[in-house]
């Protein structure tokens, strides 16, 4: 399915949405006043702010603008080039550099249901010859939409869940992967590809709970499966799943300090057909923000995400930190 048509079904669903009549038929003089996609402010259960990170996305419905640029790298991976008998003779060390930009905006259809699209683009890089050699460059563009839809309300509670279409491609520059066939080959065949452009379609599912412990306190759990093509041809169709908690807290709702914080944890599981076993990978996180206004926040996430890199002999420990604005129309 192309982007074109994915944006016409995403403009479709919010005319046809927005125009669906209330389930109470016709108003009278007395009825409440009709129910407005704007102004419904700052994600809010009980009078408790909720922190808005772009890697937790909230059960919240309303009319949110949001973008995001963030920057990080790992240092110090080590790269095996070659072995005898199973022990390494000749290593290389090397660090890798990340950057994402992305940008999403949130329509509320109706009090239960919002419309949502983002378009981001996302890079990995070695920053040196060695990293270079063994990571090449990977740069990910891609265009997502998805219905969010609220299942369950009280004062304290809220559930929702997304269904969401990702159309995005993949950059790849894999020189030790083109260096190696030719090796394995005895030559370079037409297959043999020093850069790969691979399109990607993905279907995604997800589940968001919020519990309003107190004013100042929030809990936040998400829970999601990806299902769709993969970079690796060879794999065909694979699963992800991804698994998290939040932990909000609002000094202003108690104190003059307009700063909000929020802790925590995710575990995502990443396609890797040479060994699923290891394709996991936990991210911890820090985020402190501007809870000042109800129509716009602003935020810093810190990040430490412990990944499984392809050719190298651990884990990476990458380091990231990302900036948000928020508006809440």
């Amino acid at each position: 399915m192309s982007r074109t048509v994915q944006i016409a079904l995403f403009i479709a669903a919010l005319l046809l949405l927005h125009g669906a009549p209330s389930p109470a038929g016709a108003q009278d003089e007395n009825a409440p006043a009709a129910w407005s996609p704007w102004g419904a402010g700052a994600p809010k259960l009980a009078d408790t702010r909720f922190i808005s990170t772009p890697f937790f996305p909230d059960p919240f419905i309303r009319t949110v603008l949001r973008n995001n640029l963030g920057y990080g790298g790992a240092r110090d991976l080590n790269l095996n080039l070659l072995e005898i008998d199973g022990e390494p003779v000749l290593g290389l060390e090397g660090d890798l550099l990340y950057a994402l930009l992305n940008i999403e905006y949130q329509f509320a259809v109706q009090d239960w249901v919002a419309v949502w699209g983002n378009a981001g683009l996302s890079a990995r890089l070695g920053t040196e010859i060695q990293s270079l050699l063994a990571q090449g460059v990977s740069v990910l563009t891609g265009f997502e939409l998805g219905w969010l839809i609220r299942v369950y309300k009280t004062d304290r509670h809220i559930v929702s869940t997304s269904v969401s279409l990702n159309n995005s491609s993949s950059t790849i520059i894999d020189i030790y992967g083109f260096v190696n066939r030719i090796i394995e080959d005895g030559g370079l065949e037409p297959d043999n590809k020093l850069v790969r452009d691979i399109p990607l379609m993905k279907g995604g599912l997800d589940l968001r709970y919020a519990f309003a412990a107190n004013d100042m306190v929030g809990i936040q759990v998400n829970g999601a499966a990806i299902y769709g093509e993969s970079a690796d041809r060879t794999a065909g169709n694979t699963w992800s799943y991804a698994l998290g908690a939040l932990v909000h807290l609002d000094l202003y709702a108690r104190t003059e300090v307009p700063l909000g914080f929020a802790l925590g944890y995710k575990y995502l599981t990443l396609p890797n057909p040479a060994d699923p076993s290891e394709a996991g990978a936990n991210l911890f996180l820090l985020n402190t923000s501007y809870t000042g206004r109800d129509d716009f926040a602003c935020g810093i996430d810190f990040q430490y995400e412990k990944v499984p890199i392809p050719r190298f002999d651990e884990d990476a420990n990458v380091f990231t930190v990302t900036a948000s604005m928020w508006y809440y129309f």
